[in-house]
């Protein structure tokens, strides 16, 4: 039985590149022989790759979030607040009222996350969703005056939770860091 034109050419390429040895019968070519040499192969030539991977950008950026975070966890436990709460609270605070997909746009959750985040914040009295008047699909939302006075209540010791990171860390290196997150979160594929 002949092998199909294009496994042949493979083949070919795999010799020239010296990945399968020359005294491979050419005449029969069974492909699971062929598949298994080239795995060993290629296992061996590319083992160098990937004994020494490219650092993982996203893996890197989700450890950097977790040591920020350490700072701040305890301050939002103290509050009984959850981190997408606390990020609720302080985008309101800082844009004022938007609009419920805007918030979650915002705060990078899920819509369907947003719902249950915005109905315990509700709850608490912390927030206030309203119907748009001229089109009820709209809902905005907006901090309450609980709302305001529990993020002017915990601003302080954030505040210090950031000088704590910057002290460590240095300022410089901090606003040449939130530059380039500026201009990655940006990128598209």
């Amino acid at each position: 039985m002949q092998a199909p034109r294009f496994l042949k050419d493979r083949i070919a390429y795999i010799r020239e590149q010296a990945l399968l040895p020359q005294k491979f019968p050419r005449h029969r070519y069974s492909c699971s022989a062929v598949m298994a040499t080239l795995s060993c192969r290629l296992a061996h030539s590319h083992s160098s790759n990937m004994a020494n991977p490219r650092p993982s950008l996203t893996l890197t950026l989700l450890q950097a979030r977790e040591a920020a975070m350490a700072f701040f966890r305890p301050a939002l436990n103290q509050h009984d607040l959850t981190e997408q709460q606390w990020r609720v609270i302080r985008i309101l605070h800082q844009q004022g009222e938007l609009e419920s997909h805007q918030l979650a746009h915002q705060a990078c959750i899920l819509k369907p996350s947003m719902t249950g985040v915005l109905s315990r914040l509700e709850r608490d009295g912390l927030v206030r969703r309203q119907k748009s008047s001229q089109d009820q699909r709209r809902v905005f939302v907006g901090l309450t005056e609980r709302g305001q006075q529990c993020f002017v209540s915990m601003s302080e010791g954030m505040e210090s939770n950031y000088r704590r990171i910057e002290e460590q860390f240095g300022e410089e290196k901090m606003q040449q860091l939130l530059a380039l997150l500026g201009e990655l979160k940006n990128i598209k594929p």
